[in-house]
């Protein structure tokens, strides 16, 4: 697709704000990761001139957790990708509060999702999914060596 100025997409304010998300979350290895940064910084300003809220993609995209989401139409599909997005990340980063967050914020329509088959971003339950069994995982280890060491059972 081919933008001009007039080009419109869905829930963006700044067509190149959406390309720019896009490339930096998406179309970067890991070696361009300062370029990355950049242009999504570059989105963020783009998407939010005049002092409008921006799409959740983009400050997701820089690892700010939008949440609360701004007032907005934002689809189920929407929300659960931009929950998705920086779960995994914060599990790794040990960064359990923000993680948390994102969980008691997002977990309900996630739940909702799955319970009433409501269309949603795969991508993003996948995420959550994978990050909540991360810390499972990570609990479960802990828990083993705190046995290996004696430590009473109910800690």
């Amino acid at each position: 697709m081919r933008g001009t100025p007039g080009t419109f997409v869905a829930g963006w304010h700044s067509f190149r704000a959406a390309v720019l998300t896009v490339r930096a979350g998406f179309g970067m290895s890991d070696a361009e990761a300062a370029r990355s940064v950049a242009l999504a910084r570059q989105a963020l300003e783009l998407e939010t001139a005049d002092g409008v809220t921006a799409h959740p993609h983009v400050p997701a995209t820089l690892h700010r957790w939008p949440w609360p989401l701004a007032p907005g139409p934002w689809p189920l599909w929407t929300v659960l990708a931009v929950a998705g997005m920086p779960t995994v990340s914060l599990v790794e980063a040990g960064r359990g509060e923000e993680f948390r967050r994102v969980l008691r914020e997002a977990g309900p329509a996630a739940d909702a999702v799955e319970r009433d088959g409501k269309e949603a971003s795969t991508p993003g339950l996948a995420a959550l999914g994978y990050a909540m069994t991360l810390v499972v995982l990570a609990l479960y280890a802990w828990r083993r060596k705190l046995r290996d060491v004696g430590a009473p059972a109910s800690l």
